[in-house]
């Protein structure tokens, strides 16, 4: 297990970010909507992301990246299958014709939204027609570093009693992140769907992100909802290997600084509780004794 450069994967990361936002908008058009897009995020396998199951025409399915097998499968309730290849010099048009092929096959209703959305590139998906490396290998090392982070933020989430969302994959901002909600009704002030159904409800998030064209580093994050205008750099403790950003208005805890402590898991969740007891403080967030009451006294 290392932290992989943003920079040195950035193509395959691309490529992975992209079909998964195929995957995504499919489980978009198909689900029915839960609070703060809950119905949408994409569940880790031990192999990759999942849809689970989504209802599709008269049956359900479901939708599978594996990056050690390098495949995009779909299978559904009915018995039907189909499938497509992760394969070096193939274009992002070429996956979306072949994921368009798998889901008719299947008879789920292939109909999606081809824009992306989130990130840096906004060429439709049909149109991005540039070959574009794809290395197996370094597929399989980023997603260990997911799979990792998925522990970390598990293991500190779990014990909490109040509404919580369990860690998976934001396809659009390409982050594994799970969130912990007050309770507290905070509608989103400004404009945009994404954040008005996101950001509905006081809420503090611990997520992990493989960096992208302008970061280089993979970190851990926490980020509080209502958004933090003041500075707030000299919260943590002087032994943390975190930091505040000002310019974000978000806690970061680089994978790297984490992985060469003596013991990373402790170190990220030392990280994230100090994070969340400033921000539910500064947030005078109620019933926090309850919330953090253990499980099992």
């Amino acid at each position: 297990m290392k932290a992989i450069a943003y920079s040195s994967w950035e193509s395959t990361a691309q490529t992975i970010h992209l079909v998964s936002q195929m995957i995504g908008k499919f489980k978009l058009a198909e689900m029915p909507a839960q609070p703060e897009w809950q119905q949408v995020t994409l569940p880790l396998t031990a192999q990759g992301f999942t849809t689970g199951l989504v209802p599709c025409a008269n049956a359900a399915c479901t939708v599978t990246i594996d990056l050690f097998d390098s495949t995009v499968a779909a299978v559904s309730t009915d018995g039907r299958r189909s499938s497509f290849e992760l394969r070096d010099g193939r274009s992002i048009a070429d996956y979306y014709a072949d994921f368009q092929r798998m889901l008719e096959e299947i008879g789920a209703d292939a109909r999606i939204n081809p824009v992306p959305q989130e990130m840096g590139i906004t060429t439709p998906f049909d149109e991005n027609d540039e070959p574009r490396r794809y290395d197996a290998a370094e597929a399989r090392e980023g997603f260990g570093m997911f799979a990792f982070a998925y522990r970390a933020i598990l293991g500190f989430l779990s014990g909490f009693r109040c509404k919580t969302a369990l860690p998976s994959l934001f396809w659009g901002t390409f982050d594994v992140t799970g969130v912990l909600y007050s309770g507290k009704p905070a509608p989103f002030p400004g404009e945009g769907i994404i954040e008005k159904v996101a950001f509905d409800e006081e809420l503090i998030e611990f997520g992990f992100w493989p960096g992208d064209e302008a970061e280089d580093d993979p970190s851990f994050f926490v980020l509080p909802y209502p958004f933090v205008e003041e500075d707030l750099s000299h919260t943590l403790k002087e032994s943390s290997l975190g930091f505040y950003s000002t310019e974000k208005a978000e806690y970061f805890l680089p994978l790297e600084k984490a992985l060469g402590s003596s013991d990373p898991e402790t170190e990220i969740a030392s990280f994230f509780e100090e994070a969340f007891h400033v921000l539910s403080n500064r947030g005078d967030w109620e019933k926090k004794e309850w919330f953090t009451a253990p499980l099992f006294a």
